[in-house]
């Protein structure tokens, strides 16, 4: 009897302890994922999540970050802005600013002077921002507030047109359902930009559906093409990164489908493992970077995989392409030009013939008035002629010049090489190498302004992660090189 009532008191406290601890699980991960808190604050948090010393304990279990200088973490690190409470609004038609206190960083993308950071909110319920920090002092500056709700999975910085790129999402033009898009805003929009009085989200400068994509994961430019890619698609699927040219104006290059859709389709792609965050390209190598959950994260680095040299080549081969196209459209505006210059000198011809002619016919009628009217007539078409004439030499001239300075361009080699379909794989096994970081990296990117520098963003400090308690945070974007 008594082993009875034992037991039946150990099944009671296992029962309670497994009741505590799926209601601790729900309240962790259910509702505190979902669930904003409620904050006193009115202004964007700038105040880390850590002290140093936890930052510390919390970075040093991670050897591939030992050459970290944390003596000097104020300009080794940026305390990554707004994981307590950021200043937004609640939709782009609401009339007054809304604190939102469950932002988490996406992306990160670095300027000549500028460190920005993307972050959505986790429950929906606020419009996405970018944080603006200044590069010297690593301080905040402003928020900016996007229109809508994007994830803003990353940005990316177009160094020659200066704007900066966001992984958005909106309506498919063709079947009305979800798709990928790729957003902008210019920089000096962003600068002048004030939420606190326009009380508006920024206006993007130009927006683009993208073919192949329900939705944008990560985004990086390199040499005026943007690099897009996607997380994760489904169980034994693959994800890719895919090149996307831009042209002349900083814009996608684009096609016309259905009479006026405007759509912009990628070029190469290359098949990459899944839950993959960001990609960077430069000279001879790129890297992509891998996060997944609690499990550490990882960077890798590729050198001349098959990917990046054909992507190299390619890029090279548009540049000329653009070059030559533009050389032969001078050519061809001369050649039109030549034509309705020399139908004019013709015309001109004819009329001169003509009064040459009435000259004649009025000497022998003797009627001076008339006659010294067609002398200066003839006189003005004479000076005309001439005009003419050298404006055609000078045009011959020009032309010849741009003839001789024609790229040798092969079109037809070009245009087959753009019909071929390569598979490209850039997957575990072909890394060069591997770095190995806390979990919940959400972008690493390179910025070779200065120094080459690797900046490291985490979205552990958001609230719907550090709730959960299952990974160390880390609350600032650590500088790594």
């Amino acid at each position: 009897m008594e082993k009875k009532r034992k037991r039946r008191i150990v099944l009671l406290i296992v029962l309670v302890l497994i009741i505590t601890y799926i209601g601790y699980r729900y309240y962790a991960y259910s509702y505190r994922y979902g669930t904003e808190p409620e904050t006193d604050l009115v202004n964007t948090s700038t105040e880390p999540l850590l002290t140093e010393e936890q930052l510390i304990k919390n970075l040093s279990k991670y050897e591939d970050l030992s050459t970290l200088n944390v003596n000097n973490l104020s300009q080794t690190s940026y305390v990554i802005p707004g994981l307590l409470a950021t200043k937004t609004m609640a939709g782009d038609n609401a009339s007054d600013f809304s604190m939102c206190t469950s932002m988490t960083p996406q992306g990160i993308c670095v300027t000549e002077n500028y460190l920005f950071i993307s972050a959505y909110c986790h429950t929906h319920s606020h419009n996405s921002v970018l944080y603006m920090m200044d590069k010297n002092s690593h301080q905040f500056i402003k928020e900016i507030v996007l229109s809508g709700k994007p994830h803003a999975g990353n940005i990316a910085y177009d160094d020659i047109h200066n704007n900066i790129w966001i992984a958005c999402t909106g309506e498919n033009l063709i079947t009305g359902e979800k798709s990928a898009y790729l957003n902008s805003v210019s920089l000096s929009d962003i600068e002048e930009y004030n939420f606190d009085e326009t009380k508006k989200p920024i206006a993007y400068n130009q927006k683009y559906m993208i073919d192949g994509f329900r939705s944008a994961s990560f985004i990086s430019f390199y040499r005026n093409n943007l690099f897009v890619g996607h997380y994760y698609e489904g169980e034994w699927k693959d994800s890719y990164v895919v090149r996307f040219p831009l042209n002349d104006e900083g814009g996608l290059e684009t096609k016309t489908v259905f009479g006026n859709k405007e759509i912009a389709y990628g070029k190469e792609k290359a098949i990459i493992d899944q839950y993959c965050q960001g990609v960077y390209f430069d000279t001879g190598y790129c890297v992509l970077m891998q996060s997944s959950g609690t499990k550490d994260s990882k960077v890798q680095s590729f050198v001349n995989s098959q990917f990046q040299q054909d992507v190299e080549e390619m890029i090279d081969l548009d540049e000329q392409y653009k070059l030559y196209m533009k050389q032969k459209e001078v050519i061809q505006n001369l050649e039109d030009s030549l034509l309705q210059k020399e139908q004019e000198l013709e015309h001109l011809k004819e009329e001169i013939e003509d009064l040459n002619e009435k000259k004649e016919f009025l000497m022998e009628d003797e009627d001076k008035e008339g006659y010294q009217e067609l002398i200066e007539d003839l006189s003005k078409l004479k000076q005309n002629k001439n005009e003419l004439e050298l404006e055609i030499l000078s045009i011959k001239k020009e032309k010849n010049l741009e003839m001789s300075s024609l790229i040798d361009f092969d079109e037809k080699a070009y245009q087959k090489r753009l019909k071929e379909s390569k598979e490209y794989t850039l997957k575990d096994e072909q890394a060069d190498r591997t770095f190995v970081f806390p979990a919940r990296l959400e972008q690493a990117m390179i910025s070779n302004y200065g120094n080459y520098e690797v900046y490291l963003l985490f979205e552990s400090g958001a609230y719907s992660y550090r709730a959960q308690k299952s990974v160390d945070i880390v609350d600032r974007v650590i500088v790594w090189g």
